[in-house]
């Protein structure tokens, strides 16, 4: 746990309990805060109002900034209310159908009406608690995916950043912020125009017998097409770090599926987990995770695949059941491999190599 969450965690718990340390908090409270890499709404609710589920009021002040209060991005100014405001903190009550995602802020998936399906099993009624969320739209390109090794062929580059500094200075500037203008080539295929955007990506780990991890960093806008020499483009959206020499590709359309009610599937596909984003110690609800199964296999965007401990002998050499460990939603499928991203979880196991059963299916 980081000093800010021990902080947070101490000005909440203080707050409830001691009138008077809510008042002192309140009395200094900022009236903004800078986005950096890792913040979301929650936390910053929880920072500074010191209830982490007050972060609908933060949304309702920015919303010009703000598109989709589940993606926030690096440099971003946004207003904060007065706590003084907003009255009492919110206890929440967690009940069996919420789930244990629900702790996790605005970017859960949960309903407190599950779907009920007689007869299937309990792994495929972990993934019908709830309908179907949309797929959104940062979220998909903000995700990893498997591609062949070396990546899609014919991509641009990040060349070098626009900024021309007022004093010469020997030092090698490899990164790119939220808003930096930058040159870059475009890709082979490419016919942009000034406003066309086109994503940034590193190059990940090889997995084996599946390919290449390709890694999203952020999306450019182009401002000026360059003729038999680099364009300019501005960053305008940040999934990670974006350094010089980062890959730029052509955007793919989002198919947004149907959404709705899931339909359970028996003895669907299984896979294992082959990789996690940024190798967590544990993962928790959001972890991107790719899965050795693909398109091929009839994966679709928005099917539902729950993660398992399998079958296990336990005391007295008596065999345990299938237990659920959390349930995810595929975000991204390829020829090569299938991202999912979890949405509600039951057990801190998630690991390299666990079980994932497809256990619905988007109409």
């Amino acid at each position: 746990m980081t000093y800010r969450s021990r902080w947070a965690r101490t000005v909440l718990v203080g707050s409830l309990l001691c009138p008077a340390l809510a008042g002192a908090q309140v009395a200094v409270a900022p009236q903004s805060h800078t986005v950096k890499t890792g913040d979301t709404l929650w936390d910053i609710a929880r920072m500074y109002l010191s209830d982490p589920f007050l972060w609908p009021e933060i949304y309702r002040l920015n919303t010009e900034i703000v598109e989709d209060p589940h993606w926030i991005f690096p440099g971003e100014v946004l207003a904060l209310p007065d706590p003084a405001s907003l009255g009492a903190p919110i206890i929440p009550t967690l009940t069996e159908d919420v789930g244990a995602g629900a702790m996790t802020g605005p970017t859960v998936f949960t309903s407190s009406t599950p779907t009920r399906a007689a007869g299937v099993t309990a792994s495929s009624r972990i993934a019908l608690r709830q309908p179907a969320p949309p797929i959104r739209e940062w979220e998909y390109y903000g995700a990893p995916w498997v591609d062949r090794e070396g990546g899609p062929r014919g991509s641009g580059k990040i060349l070098d950043a626009v900024a021309i500094p007022a004093i010469a200075v020997d030092v090698d500037r490899p990164h790119v912020q939220f808003q930096d203008r930058v040159y870059i080539t475009l890709p082979a295929s490419a016919m942009p125009e000034p406003g066309h955007r086109f994503l940034t990506y590193r190059h990940g780990p090889v997995l084996p017998k599946l390919g290449q991890v390709m890694i999203p960093t952020g999306i450019l806008e182009v401002e000026r097409v360059g003729v038999g020499e680099a364009s300019t483009a501005r960053v305008v959206r940040q999934f990670d770090e974006i350094k010089l020499d980062h890959f730029v590709m052509s955007m793919d359309t989002l198919q947004m599926p149907v959404g709705g009610e899931l339909t359970a599937v028996e003895l669907g596909v299984t896979a294992r987990i082959q990789w996690m984003r940024d190798d967590p110690i544990l993962a928790w609800v959001q972890q991107y995770v790719v899965l050795d199964a693909s398109a091929r296999d009839g994966i679709r965007l928005g099917d539902r695949f729950t993660f398992l401990r399998g079958r296990v002998r336990g005391p007295g050499n008596v065999m345990l059941p299938e237990e659920p460990i959390a349930v995810a939603q595929v975000i991204r499928v390829t020829d090569r491999g299938v991202t999912a991203i979890v949405v509600a979880q039951t057990h801190p196991a998630i690991r390299e190599g666990t079980l994932a059963r497809l256990t619905g299916r988007m109409p």
